[in-house]
């Protein structure tokens, strides 16, 4: 039988090269979710870097796609156009609904809009060291090509926000196991995670 010894420095040089790997890829994943965006944005900044109006059909298609939404409202508020935005949308869930659709969209997550998402429960919680109470917005979701094995809906989470708040701000909570939507009551789902975050100092 061959033996290969490898040194303590090998051991690390392999361990730095695979995290060097995961993170290229990730990066590679999230550059790509950006363009994705931008094309989709640019009929709009084409519009405002000419210093010309967008129209309110081109506003409209963008607010009612959430993987559009949430970048749209940015873009319009630091315009002093966030009167353009639409009111339906200027609320959490609407907010929510969105973020969650863009963190599914990085390629190391779903690397696709859902195709289907269905908002089924608002949960909050308290941050007793902030005394603030927050929500959690949670949704279940289906695969536009399911992957062998994976369940039919399956849970994601949009959160936490502070409730007083306005809508689209930083949700670091954003996240989806993939588990299945049935495996936990919505509650369930959102104390896994409030408690995961909490732990590790991120809230």
């Amino acid at each position: 039988m061959e033996i290969i010894v490898m040194s303590v420095g090998s051991v690390f040089a392999l361990f730095f090269l695979f995290i060097g790997w995961r993170n290229f890829k990730t990066n590679r994943n999230a550059l790509k979710r950006e363009k994705k965006l931008l094309d989709r944005l640019i009929p709009l900044l084409d519009k405002l870097e000419a210093d010309e109006l967008p129209g309110s059909e081109m506003i409209q298609e963008l607010a009612d796609d959430p993987f559009t939404r949430e970048r749209l409202y940015f873009i319009l508020t630091e315009n002093e156009l966030g009167h353009f935005f639409p009111e339906e949308y200027l609320n959490h869930q609407s907010a929510a609904e969105s973020a969650l659709v863009y963190w599914l969209n990085h390629g190391n997550e779903l690397g696709d809009s859902p195709a289907e998402m269905i908002f089924m429960a608002t949960v909050y919680r308290e941050i007793e060291h902030e005394q603030i109470q927050v929500v959690y917005y949670v949704f279940k979701f289906r695969e536009n090509n399911p992957s062998p094995g994976s369940h039919e809906w399956m849970v994601g989470i949009a959160g936490p926000y502070i409730a007083e708040e306005e809508p689209y701000t930083h949700a670091p909570g954003t996240f989806s196991t993939f588990e299945d939507y049935e495996s936990k009551s919505p509650e369930e789902h959102v104390d896994w995670l409030h408690n995961m975050m909490l732990k590790k100092g991120l809230i």
